[in-house]
């Protein structure tokens, strides 16, 4: 956990802080593809998400995932994000690598499990709201950061074309396509040009809920 407390900051102000506009963003099959606040919102707001993966894209280039690194490891592994009532929050906890688990409660293989502690909600410093204009979700951040020198009031879309959504664990665990939202962000890179970057997140269900104040509920993502 000191790893992550020492970065999730960096992370998660990267994450909607990095500047972008509509029309770099907007592509011929983002702006052809229509989805609706009253059906997408409702199922973002009633989950906890996982980080599943960051990619980057320079220019018109190909996507290529972050290389590994341990504070990379432990936004994976350590957090999860929830969205209510306009705000982004966070929640801290660990993965658990027992495949007992699983056994024990008949996932499958492929399935994650995480020990989560949801009783204290980290603010960190993001909004969200749904464009009109755009037809899609967007973060913007609200609140500065001394780690990085970004600025405020900067935006991330929901990417539509990879936006994939379920109603409840049972049909997410049916199915073979997981679950995915995507926000999207862009920066003007001196040398570089243009740099996209895309953080992937999947739900995490819960499956044992406790009633004791300090201990952590049990999540699994398919």
């Amino acid at each position: 956990m000191k790893i992550l407390l020492r970065y999730y900051w960096v992370l998660l102000l990267l994450i909607v802080n990095l500047a972008c506009t509509e029309k770099e963003l907007a592509k011929e099959n983002e702006q052809d593809i229509v989805i609706k606040k009253d059906d997408v919102l409702p199922l973002i707001e009633n989950k906890t998400w996982g980080l599943t993966k960051i990619e980057t894209q320079i220019g018109t280039g190909s996507r290529s995932e972050l290389p590994s690194s341990p504070e990379y490891t432990a936004y994976k592994t350590q957090c999860s994000f929830v969205y209510s009532s306009g705000y982004v929050g966070f929640y801290s906890g660990n993965e658990s690598t027992s495949d007992s688990v699983k056994q024990n409660h008949n996932f499958p293989a492929y399935a994650r499990t995480f020990s989560i502690f949801t009783r204290i909600v980290l603010p960190v410093g993001l909004d969200y709201s749904w464009d009109d204009s755009a037809g899609t979700m967007v973060t913007h951040c609200y609140d500065g950061t001394k780690i990085l020198k970004i600025p405020l009031d900067q935006t991330a879309y929901l990417e539509k074309g990879s936006l994939i959504l379920y109603k409840d664990m049972a049909t997410a665990r049916a199915t073979k396509i997981p679950e995915n939202i995507t926000l999207v962000a862009q920066e003007k890179d001196a040398t570089k040009g243009t740099v996209t970057y895309y953080y992937s997140f999947r739900p995490l269900y819960p499956y044992k809920l406790h009633t004791t104040q300090w201990e952590n509920d049990n999540f699994v993502m398919f």
